[in-house]
This record gives structure tokens, C-alpha cells and sequence, in this order.
């Protein structure tokens, strides 16, 4: 089924976010584990986004200059966001 939710981010960035959220262990299905493709199709129907070719940006994600781009600035949003509420 189609949502309402659309990513902002660059393709690239959503793959670096859903491998560190598969690889991480984060997120599982109730009949058991499932492949990378799987997790990949299923979670970018979140966003009704097209990445068929997901290995293509995974490479591109690891050999940018800093490999951790998006998840570097997604930690550095949180402290900050973190801040604000403590202060």
C-alpha cells in the first residue's frame, strides 16, 4: 500500500540509514530473519521510493569521503535537538 510519507534526503543517504538499521539488528520481521533485499524493498515502500538497485548506492555511500555522511549528520542533529531540551 502507498503512504503519504516522502524522503527528503538523497537516495544515497537512505541506503546508508537502512543498512545501518538492518545491519545493526534494529529491525526484524515476525516470521523470523529476511534478506538485505527484502528489508531494502520493504523499507523503502515506506517512502514509496525506488531503489532496485540498492547495491549501486551502497557502493557510492562507501566511497565518499566520509563514508558515515548521513549518519554523522543525523548524530549531530540529535545533540543538538538534546541541548535545546536540557536548556
Amino acid at each position: 500500500p502507498r503512504t503519504v510519507l516522502k524522503w527528503n534526503g538523497t537516495k544515497t543517504d537512505f541506503i546508508e540509514l537502512a543498512s545501518a538499521l538492518y545491519e545493526g539488528g534494529f529491525i526484524s520481521t515476525e516470521n523470523g530473519p529476511f534478506s538485505k533485499k527484502e528489508f531494502m524493498e520493504q523499507f523503502s515502500n515506506i517512502f514509496n521510493l525506488d531503489i532496485q538497485f540498492y547495491k549501486n548506492l551502497l557502493s557510492k555511500a562507501m566511497i565518499r569521503e566520509n563514508s558515515a555522511t548521513f549518519t554523522y549528520k543525523l548524530n549531530a542533529i540529535l545533540t543538538e535537538f538534546y541541548k535545546r531540551l536540557i536548556n
